[in-house]
């Protein structure tokens, strides 16, 4: 039998409601009564911060809309909206659902929310030093981003040919006495030949990390080198990971060529060979 004194049937009013989650989505379960003999409409909740952390918040949070008809008893989420730096804690509120008031406690959870622009580095394939570049970091979350000093990147072919998952099968449909190696060898093993590693690079940043504070937006300069350098004449991508977001690195040719080491030579063969761009000179014979 539904208690026409209460809007709100559990938690008891004794207990807190407890909302749990990241800050745009911080939730709870409640079960709501109408006692009464007309529908009635949820569309908002007040919203009062006992805990004076919460900083400057709308009176009212709008959520999502909920009709009880009379005598009506339904159990829903409540989610509410906080600001996405909110620091990660436990905060006291008071709502007020349907002009009854009630006591809550919101537990924040930590939110990584990181966005890395350019996307996509392209770098070229040098073994000499570093090579310098410039993200753009900006951090939506409310815990600080630390962007620090990575090395053994593993590097693999950007340009290797997709694995034809449906020929392969099919090419197993045709075998009568079909063997468990045989199904590692077609669908497993071309898989990892295509992703094989082809080198490694290393990434740096200045004085090994840089932090980048919630609802902060911060460039960031970054060195790339290749201890590891792959293939030339290759295209190899690395996938970095920067907290939640991943920095693309594509090395691509350099065009440059590579001197040819020379093989040992004589005494006599260097006395004798010609300086570059000369040619021999043509003997001429004498008047007669």
């Amino acid at each position: 039998m539904i208690d026409p004194a209460r809007i709100v049937v559990e938690p008891a009013p004794d207990k807190p409601i407890l909302f749990i989650g990241p800050p745009r989505a911080v939730a709870a379960d409640i079960t709501l009564a109408n006692p009464g003999e007309h529908s009635m409409v949820l569309r908002d909740v007040g919203l009062k911060d006992r805990s004076g952390r919460l900083g400057r918040l709308p009176s009212r949070q709008s959520v999502t809309t909920t009709v009880l008809r009379a005598g009506q008893l339904r159990e829903l989420r409540l989610a509410l909206s906080l600001p996405l730096t909110t620091p990660a804690g436990e905060y006291a509120v008071e709502l007020d659902i349907l002009g009854e008031s009630r006591g809550a406690k919101l537990y924040v959870s930590e939110a990584v929310s990181l966005r890395v622009e350019p996307s996509t580095l392209w770098v070229e394939n040098r073994r000499d030093g570093w090579q310098t570049k410039t993200i753009t970091v900006a951090n939506a979350g409310n815990a600080p981003a630390r962007i620090a000093d990575l090395g053994d990147v593993p590097l693999r072919d950007d340009l290797a040919p997709a694995i034809d998952i449906g020929e392969a099968i099919q090419d197993l449909a045709g075998k009568p006495d079909l063997r468990a190696d045989e199904v590692v060898d077609v669908l497993v093993l071309p898989s990892r030949r295509s992703r094989a590693r082809v080198g490694s690079l290393s990434l740096s940043v200045p004085d090994g990390q840089v932090t980048v504070a919630p609802g902060e937006a911060r460039s960031v300069e970054v060195g790339i080198s290749l201890p590891e350098p792959p293939p030339p004449g290759m295209r190899a991508r690395a996938r970095v990971p920067l907290m939640n977001a991943t920095l693309d690195i594509v090395i691509f040719p350099s065009g440059e060529t590579q001197p040819q080491e020379q093989p040992d030579e004589t005494p006599s063969e260097k006395r004798n060979r010609k300086p570059a761009g000369t040619t021999p000179r043509r003997k001429t014979r004498g008047r007669s």
